[in-house]
């Protein structure tokens, strides 16, 4: 019998998402870093909307390790997350939509519910390329602490899950140092980190490596991430660096191979093909299966197998998340074919 409580703790950003598809001179004309987060106020958000045509606007639950632990159990494991909304709208909006994938929110201390504090929220800018520009307002989620991480909750779990985005808040720094320290004094729980965006390690890369003084289970990062905080001009170099700040590690190239390091030993692994209209929770819901994978018994390399399929199948739809059926369906193929499809 497991002594886990559940598989995967999880902690990060509350944001809605809303997603429209605009041409790539919206994103000029707003002198936007395209691909990246950009952070700004309400009103701004606004006024890049009312440049854009909104009539096929997608409003649904986002924040990258909330989507992250969507994916874990829609693929059958056990999830809690760790955030903080606002009791708004948004607020009661975003928790249904977590209750309602079977993500854990049950304890008082999961969801901070604020009475004046605005839910975050982010518009997401899908470019023809399928690129995710987005322009995020933190609202209430920046007040994310140590108050909102149940310690009792965390020892439970096998893998504890940290969003990188958090590093950008002095109080989201503090609780990601936190949630390391406690995760470190348990007997079974491993620390996972996910860099989350090129534009987090370039701002707060001395807060990341002070958060990796003493390496994690395994890390999440995409090439630019990688380059970007190892400092170096070649993956080589980076994966050089990286064996120094994660026992394993996954570095992913958009349709490239995928690099993994395991058990000493650095595997490539292929993509799928994919038809890609957005690839706005690509690297989420990639997380996402890795761990339940995981969590599973599969060893990293299987893991990312099912990882690559599922990213595949979300980038081929607009929106950072698969509804039900797709989740049903991904697992009615892996229950009659007792295995993935070739990549």
């Amino acid at each position: 019998m497991s002594s886990f409580t559940h598989d995967v703790y999880g902690i990060g950003n509350a944001l809605m998402d809303h997603i429209v598809c605009v041409p790539d001179d919206i994103v000029r004309s707003f002198s936007l870093q395209k691909g990246q987060m950009n952070e700004m106020c309400m009103e701004k958000q606004k006024e890049v909307l009312r440049a854009c045509d909104t009539s096929s606007l997608v409003r649904q639950g986002g924040g990258s390790a909330a989507n992250t632990m969507v994916a874990v159990a829609s693929l059958g494991a056990r999830a809690r997350y760790a955030c903080c909304v606002g009791a708004d709208s948004e607020g009661k909006a975003y928790v249904s939509d977590l209750s309602k994938a079977g993500v854990g929110l049950s304890h008082a201390h999961l969801v901070q519910k604020n009475q004046t504090g605005q839910t975050g929220i982010c518009v997401v800018l899908v470019t023809p390329d399928g690129a995710r520009t987005m322009l995020t307002h933190l609202g209430i989620t920046k007040e994310f602490s140590v108050n909102n991480v149940d310690e009792q909750v965390l020892l439970g779990a096998r893998y504890v899950y940290i969003e990188g985005y958090l590093v950008a808040t002095d109080k989201g720094f503090h609780a990601m140092q936190y949630v390391r320290q406690l995760a470190t004094q348990s007997s079974h729980a491993q620390t996972v980190l996910t860099l989350s965006d090129v534009s987090m390690v370039t701002h707060f890369r001395g807060r990341l490596l002070k958060l990796l003084g003493h390496p994690v289970d395994l890390l999440f990062c995409n090439e630019a991430e990688a380059l970007s905080f190892t400092e170096t001009d070649t993956l080589t170099s980076a994966i050089a660096h990286l064996k120094k700040q994660a026992h394993s590690f996954v570095i992913t190239r958009g349709a490239k191979d995928i690099y993994a390091y395991a058990d000493n030993e650095l595997h490539v692994l292929p993509t799928y093909a994919a038809r890609v209209l957005d690839t706005n929770g690509a690297g989420d819901i990639f997380a996402g299966a890795v761990l339940y994978g995981m969590t599973q018994g599969w060893p990293l390399t299987e893991s990312i197998r099912l990882a690559a399929w599922t990213a595949a199948r979300l980038v081929e739809r607009i929106g950072a998340r698969l509804d039900s059926d797709e989740w049903r369906a991904i697992k009615q193929w892996m229950k009659t074919n007792k295995s993935l499809p070739s990549a």
